[in-house]
């Protein structure tokens, strides 16, 4: 079941980045780290920095994917962005 979740995930990081990818954007980091934090992918286009989260769902039994991005969870991302130079 877990090697399954992880395949989702990234299966769904391949398909953000294409996105991102075909609508020019460059990719400056993938799965980026500082300390405790994680962004997804990192990318920029038309001097616009860009910090993504993915989030994948093989059905919306468990809601929209947009859903699942709660407040602390956008704080934390904001954070993490803050790290990033």
């Amino acid at each position: 079941m877990q090697k399954n979740h992880l395949e989702t995930g990234a299966a769904g990081e391949e398909l953000a980045v294409a996105y991102l990818l075909e609508k020019d954007y460059l990719i400056l980091e993938r799965n980026w780290r500082h300390k405790h934090f994680e962004i997804d992918v990192i990318a920029t286009c038309q001097n616009l920095l860009v910090f993504v989260e993915v989030k994948t769902r093989k059905s919306i039994d468990f809601g929209y994917p947009e859903e699942s991005i709660r407040k602390v969870k956008m704080k934390r991302l904001k954070l993490a962005a803050t790290f990033y130079h």
